[in-house]
């Protein structure tokens, strides 16, 4: 027989469930290789009536849902101002935020009207297909045959068009799943996807690029030598298929039958699997390390569902409380920027709230945060040592230690009765004897006194250092 092509065409129409179904069986006859049999199966539904009904209602609500995205979208953008001047990645979400809403319009009007004509044009087709005279011996069977070639070439046509519709929702549906994975960088906890991805792109990029020049090179090598015998390595395109399956293990049964089949195995597999994808998942490790680190970093997030109530609250008081937005504190507070921080009355001196009710509600709802708290600062090894050495004269003298606020906040009498007694020296105290001849006693009490200016003196270079570090205004002296 020279019959090397087959085409089997069925057309099945279902009536209670409004679907019809065409049914292509293919056969290739090859005298080298025998029967290839492909069997191809697509569906063409209606909708009328409540179905019908039902469906414009859900499309509408979702139309619905995209106006609103569109108007959030706006008033964002409107926030950020000069796009010109945001990073990337921020112009890549706003062209997603684009894109989406734009293909689902269209998507959804395509989808719309395909459904109301949908019971119309199955009518007709299959109506068409019923009117076929197959018993008039009168008209040939060559007419015959082009009819209905021609009516199921019709419902080939609607089939298409839906398939054509389902590209484009799934095209849509993903562009959605990479805009959550973007929308995940709202919480530095939900963000390790997201910021995994973004530090590994340029060394994943330049990773693909390898991975396609070596593969392609082992493909052209295996289609050149296998490509006679084998029906996996007939072509470079039917190679570089089976290449993607060995990486997942998917070997062929009889790779080891011949010499070069194994060393062409085992290199590839050295290559491409034991090196280079060893090497993707490094930078992937790498770059998820560097996001860790910098959630560890970060004091101000907390457990996601906590950041939410917790964001909640303030947006509801907010409105309650009659608080001012971010962008107007951050404009009052701008002025302020060399405080180390900002309590009530700053915040009231700048007047942004509408009467102290609304400050203490502000200030009570933040001050439950404990990033928000001072940080104590850490002393020097120059001031620790002279607070342990005024200790040790406090514990001599039989008094309390000097505390860091009483040698910041000296009195500026006794400061300069200090600076006095500093620069002038002490003649009531020699080493003559007094009238029961206690030298001794007189020796001790000069050390003391010689011990007591040098911490005194010690304790003004320390205020000095202490108002220098904290910024406050020196005392005169």
């Amino acid at each position: 027989s020279q019959t090397t092509f087959l085409l089997v065409l069925m057309v099945f129409f279902s009536p209670e469930l409004g679907i019809t179904t065409v049914m292509q069986v293919e056969g290739h006859l090859e005298p080298a290789q025998g029967a290839v049999i492909d069997v191809l199966v697509d569906h063409f539904s209606i909708l009328s009536d409540r179905p019908l009904m039902m469906y414009f209602v859900v499309q509408l609500i979702n139309m619905v849902f995209v106006i609103i995205f569109v108007v959030d979208m706006f008033r964002t953008m409107k926030r950020f101002g000069d796009l010109r001047k945001q990073p990337p990645s921020l112009i890549l979400m706003f062209l997603f935020d684009f894109i989406v809403p734009a293909a689902l319009t269209i998507f959804v009007a395509l989808r719309l009207v395909d459904r109301f004509s949908s019971e119309a044009q199955t009518r007709r087709t299959v109506g068409n297909l019923s009117t076929i005279p197959w018993d008039d011996f009168s008209i040939s069977p060559t007419e015959k045959k082009n009819l209905f070639l021609a009516y199921a070439q019709n419902i080939m046509t609607m089939i298409d068009y839906n398939i054509a519709l389902n590209s484009l929702a799934l095209t849509i549906l993903l562009m959605i799943l990479i805009r959550v994975i973007m929308a995940t960088s709202i919480h530095p906890r939900l963000a390790l996807l997201k910021g995994t991805i973004a530090r590994c792109l340029d060394d994943m990029w330049h990773t693909f690029l390898l991975v396609i020049t070596i593969s392609y090179c082992f493909a052209c090598i295996a289609s050149w030598r296998f490509g006679n015998a084998r029906a996996d390595f007939v072509d470079i395109e039917t190679t570089l298929r089976t290449q993607f399956l060995m990486l997942f293990g998917n070997f062929q049964e009889d790779w080891t039958d011949s010499y070069d089949m194994i060393v062409y195995t085992v290199l590839f597999m050295a290559i491409l699997f034991l090196l280079i994808i060893n090497f993707v998942l490094a930078i992937i490790v790498e770059a998820y390390m560097k996001v860790r680190e910098s959630i560890e970093e970060n004091e101000t997030e907390l457990e996601f569902f906590s950041d939410v109530f917790y964001s909640s609250s303030a947006m509801c008081k907010r409105f309650i409380f009659i608080w001012p937005t971010v962008s107007v504190m951050c404009s009052k507070l701008e002025t302020r920027c060399a405080l180390i921080t900002v309590g009530f009355t700053e915040l009231e001196e700048c007047k942004m709230f509408a009467s102290d009710r609304s400050l203490t509600r502000f200030i009570s709802h933040y001050r439950t945060f404990e990033f928000l708290f001072e940080k104590k600062k850490m002393k020097s090894v120059e001031e620790q040592m002279v607070v342990d050495l005024e200790g040790r004269m406090a514990y001599l003298l039989g008094r309390p230690p000097t505390t860091v606020q009483q040698r910041l906040l000296i009195p500026t009498e006794k400061a300069m009765k200090n600076k006095k007694r500093k620069s002038v020296p002490s003649t009531s105290h020699s080493r003559i004897p007094n009238d029961n001849g206690d030298t001794k006693h007189m020796d001790l009490e000069n050390a003391s006194i010689t011990i007591l200016k040098d911490t005194v003196a010690q304790s003004f270079n320390a205020q000095d250092n202490m108002l220098d570090r904290f910024n406050l205004p020196q005392v005169p002296i």
